[in-house]
């Protein structure tokens, strides 16, 4: 138990350990702090525990042969005097307040940082942080200078607190490599005017695609100040984009179905000169609730699971089935989830060959596999 402690590397003196997993291929172990008599720090009455909290902390130590799933038990306390009531948290000097990264996880990414052959996405992998996490990380510690603009550039912006105006940092990265080029402390455009403005004209010019979000004002870059690329929305995005304009043409399509009901309902209803319990159709049924067979992905669609008997329609239920019965209330459902698909399948064919993807974008439905 000890040396599980010891091997953790925490500052913490007063830390037990509660318990220790292995599940799979991660190793899960629970902490927490000493249970002691606690005193108001306002008031000095005896304090009451209120009960644990526990708190998932990335700490990516330990993790050769085993995933590391460190579990904090979080303790919060509040003073038995009716006139104060005062409360306070366990506070931990592995892990600073409200993040769930541990001080050591920075530590680390830091110091992957000096190996020039791993690139940033490599070291967010090993540490289970996302990119933009490895990315502010170093730009947070290191005074790093500007790299050179490179044939394509990817935009985005991080969450960070430097501002109470903006809270959003914009992040110059190579597209192809992703290593960081520069990070712009605001995204607000009386900042980003200024400094894009004044690259060197020859850099901007090296520039042929400049990748984004639909930020408007990242795809109107392309216009203001780099003469020589084309905008580029990210695959993500685009996808995200599809899907939210399926979702919002299914909650019409559902909304449309359930006023018919209700009106051939309250029809029924004059008819008998009764009131009768409404129910839904089978058709409104199935467009609300089978929305993920339009909107999931084409790998992620399991034709070969056994049919689920539906309680609901009272019948087995399978994936081809399931198509069938959306297809026949709208048939525009098949042709606008065939476009999202072979949209996905062109990127699968050749996002990472993009001299086979020109000829194969002009090509026909057949030369781009769908």
């Amino acid at each position: 138990m000890d040396n599980i402690i010891k091997f953790l590397n925490l500052e913490d003196s007063d830390v037990e350990l509660v318990s220790q997993r292995i599940e799979k291929k991660r190793r899960i172990v629970t902490i927490q702090k000493k249970i002691v008599p606690h005193f108001c720090p306002v008031c000095s009455y005896r304090m009451h525990s209120k009960g644990v909290y526990p708190r998932t902390i990335n700490h990516p130590i330990m993790q050769d042969d085993l995933q590391l799933v460190l579990i904090v038990n979080q303790r919060r306390w509040q003073c038995t005097n009716p006139a104060c009531r005062n409360i306070v948290t366990d506070e931990f000097l592995l892990f600073e307040k409200y993040k769930h990264n541990s001080k050591l996880t920075d530590l680390m990414i830091l110091d992957a940082f000096r190996d020039p052959n791993l690139t940033a996405a490599h070291i967010a992998r090993k540490f289970n942080v996302s990119d933009t996490y490895a990315l502010t990380t170093f730009s947070k510690y290191v005074d790093m200078h500007r790299r050179p603009l490179t044939e394509a550039i990817c935009i985005d912006e991080v969450h960070v607190e430097v501002s109470k105006v903006c809270n959003y940092a914009l992040v110059i990265q190579d597209f192809i490599t992703g290593e960081p080029i520069d990070m712009i402390a605001n995204r607000r455009q009386e900042i980003t005017e200024p400094y894009f403005t004044n690259l060197p004209a020859v850099e901007k010019n090296h520039v042929k695609y400049l990748v984004s979000d639909m930020y408007r004002p990242y795809i109107a870059y392309v216009d203001k100040y780099f003469p020589n690329a084309i905008s580029v929305v990210d695959s993500f995005h685009v996808i995200k984009h599809i899907n939210n304009q399926l979702r919002l043409y299914l909650n019409k399509l559902a909304r449309n179905l359930r006023t018919r009901d209700e009106e051939r309902h309250r029809a029924r209803e004059a008819y008998f000169h009764r009131e009768f319990r409404f129910v839904p159709s089978k058709e409104y049924y199935l467009v609300k609730h089978f929305q993920w067979v339009i909107l999931s992905n084409p790998d992620n669609r399991k034709y070969s699971a056994p049919p689920r008997f539906n309680y609901r329609l009272g019948y087995y239920l399978d994936l081809p089935e399931i198509e069938h019965l959306l297809f026949q209330i709208d048939p525009d459902l098949r042709q606008l989830r065939r476009l999202k698909d072979k949209y996905i399948s062109f990127n699968n064919s050749y996002g990472d060959d993009p001299k086979r993807a020109r000829p194969a974008l002009r090509g026909s439905p057949k030369t781009i596999g769908v």
